[in-house]
């Protein structure tokens, strides 16, 4: 009887570090902001860059990245994060809070590569709040922008959620592709992008 108690056990085990190898392995995370910033990230406009600050989310840290609209309808600030995944990662997923201090309007995103050719995606409450359709740009180049709607609010203050609120954002890239571009297919995916923001937990995975 103990053989078969310790053989059950064996099993259990195997089973449960196997399904703990198998999420390591389909998800990776590219910025957590506990050990310092990723060297990964670059500033493409407005002059700022990014840094770390307390999170107050249950982590330590988080990386802010300064958002200020120096017009009514312009924010000069944009930044990205190198991801380069071609191991068929779809779904982007991050925290976005939330730290006593209101942020405004931005957007959060990803450049990545398709059967089409590049192709940027992007969510915006903005959109949420204006009642406004997901959008696409083709451009000279070939390459193509969309915009969508955010799957949760992004703004902090403003009468569009508390300044300490922390939420998950998540999102899967190649359905949202889709929506525009029914039979193309998602490569590989070369950047997270970001207008603005205090993020954390910054991770792809597999569907």
């Amino acid at each position: 009887m103990k053989h078969i108690i310790l053989l059950k056990s064996i099993i259990l085990l195997t089973l449960f570090l196997g399904c703990e190898t198998t999420k390591e392995m389909n998800s990776i995370l590219y910025e957590d902001a506990e050990n310092g910033l990723s060297p990964d990230w670059h500033t493409v406009s407005g002059g700022q860059y990014p840094y770390i600050i307390k999170a107050y989310n249950g982590s330590d840290y988080c990386v802010n990245l300064p958002v200020h609209w120096t017009t009514p309808t312009y924010n000069p600030h944009e930044y990205y994060l190198t991801l380069n995944n071609e191991e068929g990662a779809s779904i982007l997923e991050l925290d976005v809070g939330g730290t006593g201090m209101v942020i405004p309007h931005y957007l959060l995103g990803v450049t990545i590569d398709t059967e089409y050719g590049l192709r940027t995606l992007a969510w915006d409450s903005f959109y949420n709040h204006s009642h406004i359709d997901p959008s696409y740009t083709e451009h000279a180049s070939g390459s193509a922008t969309m915009v969508f709607p955010s799957p949760i609010e992004l703004v902090r203050g403003y009468n569009y959620e508390e300044t300490t609120t922390w939420s998950h954002f998540k999102v899967d890239i190649e359905a949202y592709l889709r929506h525009f571009e029914p039979d193309n297919r998602l490569l590989s995916v070369k950047r997270f992008i970001a207008t603005g923001g205090n993020l954390d937990n910054i991770s792809l995975s597999q569907r």
